[in-house]
């Protein structure tokens, strides 16, 4: 379903269609339009939650800290594959679309001139937060995956609202991240467990 989802906006994109004609543009104008000063500084600090300069250096501390405290590297892996993944797809759509960003006029701060489409920050932290629930709970807090889903689905949403009210991605770019990443780590989270999955418990194959 997210594949479904980050392909339609991929057509939609790359044929100038449907919200990129519409929503796209009209959003744009009007959060540049109603900018509020204060909040725009905000986001602009929150977004770096979204960041590789953050995402990487949290998971080598949180591999750290599983290490020291679990001697297993699986959380590690786990966490590095989520983000670097992530980052090797939306490094490999990105100059493919060759979407650009919205006007310099609509962006706040110095304008961004790079690839838009998706958005990098979307894509990873959705992937890269949502693996971190994954290995807290499975190593360290076993019964809080509620608490801790909520706050990263928290951090997430402002990642995703803070580069669209920046003007730096349009919503189109904002939502294929989101659905990319998602799509990586459930894809990941399946190859995880058919991986685990013990050889006696496997069908037996046909003599």
């Amino acid at each position: 379903m997210l594949l479904v989802v980050f392909g339609e906006l991929f057509r939609e994109v790359t044929s100038h269609t449907g919200m990129t004609n519409t929503l796209d543009p009209w959003l744009a104008n009007a959060v540049a339009a109603h900018r509020l000063a204060w909040l725009a500084r905000a986001l602009s600090v929150l977004t770096w939650l979204g960041s590789s300069v953050f995402l990487i250096p949290l998971c080598i501390v949180v591999a750290g800290w599983l290490w020291r405290s679990h001697r297993t590297l699986r959380p590690a892996v786990n966490l590095a594959l989520a983000i670097g993944g992530a980052a090797a797809l939306y490094d490999l759509v990105k100059p493919l679309v060759g979407r650009m960003r919205p006007p310099a006029a609509l962006q706040y701060g110095a304008p961004d001139t790079d690839f838009a489409f998706p958005s990098g920050h979307a894509t990873q932290s959705a992937s890269f937060y949502a693996m971190l629930v994954v290995v807290l709970t499975n190593w360290v807090w076993p019964h809080r995956r509620v608490l801790l889903s909520l706050v990263v689905a928290l951090i997430v949403a402002i990642v995703a609202m803070a580069r669209i009210y920046l003007g730096v991605h349009w919503l189109t770019d904002v939502l294929a991240g989101l659905a990319l990443g998602l799509a990586w780590f459930s894809m990941l989270m399946a190859l995880m467990a058919g991986a685990s999955i013990p050889s006696s418990s496997r069908s037996p194959s046909t003599p």
